[in-house]
């Protein structure tokens, strides 16, 4: 997967956002809230796992099954894409 768009991470008070910088300022009305697990996900995604690493992670931190955590996951990614922010 690749990164995109520029955007940043920052976890503040809190909450954890993506906060578009540069060029996708113009782009995007605001910043991306988003919980634990979807901040996980996109640190995975910033440290180049794949999907399938990115499930395991997301299992296994968890504890919940594989196919759970690969639905999840691939809600998550299929946003992100749909935003452009991400490709697979």
């Amino acid at each position: 997967m690749k990164i995109k768009k520029e955007v940043v991470f920052r976890s503040v008070a809190g909450e954890n956002m993506l906060i578009p910088v540069g060029e996708t300022v113009g782009e995007y009305n605001g910043i991306f809230s988003m919980t634990e697990v979807g901040a996980e996900i996109w640190q995975a995604i910033e440290n180049g796992s794949n999907e399938k690493q990115i499930v395991d992670l997301i299992s296994s931190e968890y504890e919940i099954d594989s196919d759970t955590a690969k639905a999840d996951v691939k809600s998550f990614i299929d946003k992100l894409c749909e935003f452009g922010i991400v490709e697979r």
